[in-house]
């Protein structure tokens, strides 16, 4: 029998340790009802992006069996403050835990940027710092793979998927630019642009197959854009003249073509 308990608050009523407990269990349980499947990683959100100011966008990350959720935009433009010119860093997230009261534990993240990583910070991007731009962003998926050293390379992110991680909803955006404007797009390619548009992220199993079916490699980045880069030609499609050339070389039983 599958039990869902539901708490009544009465006036004057007194809050019993059963009810405590319920109230507690029922939002992680929600949550992992929702994405027990998924693997770790970026649920939503937590892009680094410039609007006013350079930002880690709210959003929620599952690592670990554990949720942590930022509700508000978080600033990074003091972490930018004194770094040093032509080095690379990692913008992170620091994930921890710590008990605030007797019997209370929280469970924090917090930005930081860092030169090497631990096991305590999950990645958000890596960028080389110069005066003349703090982070320069990629313009187009081209732009990522011919300059990752100098542009912010969001790659390794983790973006949470259904059993296995993909790549994150910045560079699927780039993905999905690139895909738009296809002259002649591969049959496959409308199902990544209506996922990509619908969800912001694209499943790791459907890039795979993409590369296998398109290039006919296995996967990886720089095969990934070969295949965006490839016009499609299809074969079943035969142009004006194929006939008469195809008469010359073969002429099927009883003369007729």
């Amino acid at each position: 029998m599958i039990k869902n308990e539901k708490i009544s608050f009465e006036r004057g009523s007194i809050l019993t340790t059963k009810m405590l407990d319920t109230l507690y269990s029922f939002p992680k349980d929600l949550l992992d009802a929702q994405y027990a499947c998924y693997s770790n990683g970026i649920l939503s959100g937590l892009e680094v992006c410039k609007r006013e100011s350079w930002i880690i966008t709210k959003g929620m990350l599952k690592f670990e069996n554990e949720y942590y959720i930022s509700k508000d935009d978080i600033p990074i433009e003091e972490l930018l403050a004194n770094l040093s010119e032509n080095t690379s860093y990692y913008i992170c997230l620091k994930l921890y835990e710590q008990e605030v009261e007797k019997n209370i534990v929280c469970h924090y993240f917090e930005p930081v940027i860092v030169n090497d990583l631990d096991k305590q910070h999950f990645k958000l991007g890596q960028f080389r710092y110069t005066k003349r731009n703090l982070i320069e962003q990629p313009e187009t998926l081209h732009d990522l793979q011919k300059n990752r050293r100098n542009v912010f390379d969001a790659l390794e992110v983790n973006q949470a998927g259904y059993t296995y991680p993909t790549l994150s909803s910045s560079v699927c955006k780039l993905i999905l630019e690139s895909l738009m404007q296809k002259e002649k797009p591969h049959p496959i390619e409308a199902t990544l642009v209506q996922s990509i548009a619908s969800t912001g992220v694209v499943p790791i199993q459907m890039l795979k197959y993409y590369v296998k079916h398109s290039v006919n490699k296995e996967y990886s980045f720089d095969a990934l854009c070969e295949a965006i880069e490839k016009p499609y030609i299809d074969n079943c499609v035969l142009p004006d003249d194929s006939k008469a050339r195809v008469k010359e070389f073969y002429t099927p039983p009883g003369g007729m073509l």
